[in-house]
């Protein structure tokens, strides 16, 4: 069993071999609850009794955070303090993600659900378009791919400005996923 000495030598050589020594011990004794636990919870767990499994765990799991803390003691007492502890600035461009972003060699299809009435439900007054969502959605057609682009546009009231009016988004076999009804996935 590894125990700090109650001084440190200055040699880096030894800090390094007391280190390791410390490190395989405290995995030694990982190992030895590992085992403990399998013992009891595996297939041959009637060898031991519960009172001794755990009296056994709760030992080794002492021992191992007595042997954590003294080495992060030994540590902390030989390591110099850490002068430079300026926080990194925050980033200004966003983090650059693929977050379904299909290919664009793909074919594309445009699909395009629109409002049946573009009066306004408020006033009655004629909508007209402010945007729209753009979703692109994985489609399977016998011998290749495309992308089925859905495109639904926003139209708002330009005489009470509180309407804002959109065809409902399309029902998606898998819900969030870029695949459309026809991509199979095995399983």
């Amino acid at each position: 069993m590894f125990s700090v000495p109650t001084t440190l030598p200055d040699d880096p050589a030894a800090l390094q071999q007391m280190l390791l020594a410390a490190l395989a011990e405290i995995e030694r004794q990982r190992l030895i609850i590992a085992a403990l636990q399998r013992n009891r919870f595996g297939r041959r767990s009637e060898k031991l009794d519960d009172a001794a499994v755990q009296q056994g765990v709760e030992d080794l799991e002492q021992s191992v955070a007595e042997q954590a803390a003294a080495l992060d003691a030994a540590v902390s007492r030989a390591a110099p303090p850490a002068t430079d502890t300026t926080p990194r600035p925050p980033r200004t461009e966003p983090a650059k993600r693929n977050r379904g972003a299909l290919p664009a060699e793909l074919p594309r299809v445009e699909q395009v659900i629109d409002i049946a009435d573009k009066a306004c439900p408020c006033c009655g007054g004629i909508l007209h378009l402010i945007g729209e969502h753009r979703t692109e959605m994985l489609d399977y057609v016998p011998a290749h791919f495309r992308v089925r682009a859905i495109r639904r546009p926003r139209y708002g009231c330009r005489a009470c400005e509180e309407a804002v009016v959109q065809a409902p988004a399309p029902e998606r076999p898998c819900p969030l996923t870029a695949s459309g009804a026809s991509v199979r996935f095995a399983a």
